[in-house]
């Protein structure tokens, strides 16, 4: 196994925004380039609809990545399900199921720049003890002042990553603090633990994922065009706008952490990118055409599913 190093990490990786939006098919196929030599078009940047008239879409498969704005994509995916009468699934902490497996599906999920999903993971997953926080909050009520001694420090929370990526197989997914992108996508390879080559996660995790129909950039959700897109391209409004219940520990993490802010030591963001040197390599392979801009499909879910006997469209 190649040793990796920082330089593997592309430098407008940490600070990517999203690109200027083209929409018209026509106008791709005109202007822009086409993709580096051995990277097809990927769906963070061509999102692709299907189209094959034999087979409908009646089904919506949600790979859910943790603290990746997967609970915002499973309640709007669950939502869009629910308005066109079709069924929908959605795995977390399990092996996903491989894009194509049915091909009355559409497969979509969503990814975050990965030093932020590990940074959110710690702080509102692995940094405090939520009962013991809860039970505080409840007795002190407006008193109450998370202590630094009862915090678990970014260093530890580090350390378990290294522990649990030593597992093989892995135990249950959600468990992963780095690389997880990578771990997640090849993990229905059986693949992710830190005894498999890292070219090979790498690889796998590139065939899972890039086979999805469309892969949402999180930080995207901030551009107001990006957003009319997805819509579009769902047939239904509310991504960003839709109610969405918090997992139950997130409001209790957050209030201790506006309180009590964690700091980063460079030597810790150091180490967090070193974790996070395959995912950024699987990013590299995944955003390799968005320099031309995000280029999403004339066609769209309105164009292509079908209710399931019985069930009715609220879309007329």
């Amino acid at each position: 196994e190649s040793n990796l190093t920082l330089e593997d990490v592309p430098a407008w990786k940490r600070t990517i925004t999203a690109p200027d939006l083209v929409t018209n098919e026509q106008k791709l196929r005109e202007s822009a380039s086409p993709s580096p030599v051995g990277v097809a078009n990927t769906p963070v940047c061509r999102p692709r609809m299907p189209s094959d008239q034999n087979h409908r879409i009646r089904r919506i498969y949600v790979a859910h990545n943790r603290k990746a704005g997967g609970t915002t994509l499973r309640t709007y995916a669950g939502h869009v399900a629910a308005t066109l009468g079709i069924e929908y699934v959605a795995d977390e902490g399990d092996p996903y199921e491989p894009p194509g497996m049915r091909n009355d599906t559409l497969y979509v999920t969503s990814i975050r720049d990965p030093i932020g999903r590990t940074i959110s993971n710690y702080e509102y997953e692995g940094r405090w003890k939520c009962g013991e926080q809860r039970k505080l909050m409840k007795e002190q009520k407006d008193a109450y002042m998370p202590l630094a001694e009862h915090a678990i420090s970014f260093e530890s929370f580090m350390e378990q990553n290294d522990k649990y990526t030593q597992k093989c197989p892995m135990g249950p997914l959600w468990g992963c603090h780095s690389d997880c992108h990578a771990r997640w996508f090849a993990a229905p390879h059986r693949l992710g633990c830190a005894k498999t080559n890292s070219t090979v996660i790498e690889n796998a995790a590139y065939e899972v994922a890039s086979n999805q129909h469309l892969i949402i950039r999180t930080e995207f959700l901030r551009n107001e065009a990006y957003v009319a897109e997805v819509e579009r391209y769902f047939g239904v409004p509310g991504i960003v706008s839709r109610k969405q219940g918090a997992p139950v520990c997130d409001p209790v993490s957050k209030r201790a952490n506006s309180l009590l802010p964690a700091e980063y030591s460079e030597e810790s963001k150091n180490k967090v990118r070193q974790q996070n040197v395959i995912d950024y390599r699987l990013f590299d392979k995944l955003h390799a055409d968005c320099p031309e801009g995000i280029i999403f499909p004339e066609r769209t879910l309105l164009d292509v599913y079908e209710p399931h006997p019985g069930q009715s469209s609220e879309v007329t």
